[in-house]
């Protein structure tokens, strides 16, 4: 399985998780977005100040590649769990491998590209094309949360 084919992969489990539910009287309870994938160049930097997006819900995972972007970021997260609760979700079920086997890092900064961040991490060598690759960015988390996150990653 290529880096494309894991992407989408998780994609399709993201958007399974962010499908409405039907409540028990009949009326369908909008959820909002899982995560939203951003696509971005591996050597890009900087990012979009996303701060605002975590603050009203979302999980922003960044990503290079082709794979398709998933979520909006000015969508309404209704009845989702917390940001830093679903960004662990993510990281358990990959690490667990309930889903594709992605490399989760983090960004520190909005300045920092997705492949310096695989180099802080140690992880030089890995091919995007045949790895897929998602960071959390760290930086637009509450200091607290993107510690507790941080002390999850890398994941491989």
């Amino acid at each position: 399985m290529n880096a494309n084919e894991q992407l989408t992969e998780l994609i399709n489990w993201i958007k399974a998780s962010s499908k409405n539910w039907r409540a028990p009287m009949g009326a369908f309870v909008p959820k909002g977005p899982y995560a939203t994938v951003v696509p971005t160049g591996e050597h890009d930097a900087p990012h979009p100040d996303l701060a605002e997006a975590v603050a009203r819900g979302h999980v922003p995972l960044l990503t290079v590649g082709t794979a398709t972007s998933f979520g909006d970021l000015n969508a309404t997260v209704a009845d989702q769990d917390t940001p830093e609760m679903r960004a662990m979700h993510i990281a358990w079920k990959v690490q667990g491998g309930a889903l594709p086997p992605v490399v989760l890092l983090g960004l520190t900064s909005a300045n920092q590209s997705i492949m310096a961040a695989l180099e802080a991490a140690g992880l030089v060598g890995i091919d995007p094309a045949a790895r897929g690759i998602l960071a959390f960015p760290l930086y637009a988390f509450p200091s607290d949360v993107g510690a507790r996150i941080t002390a999850r990653l890398p994941v491989l």
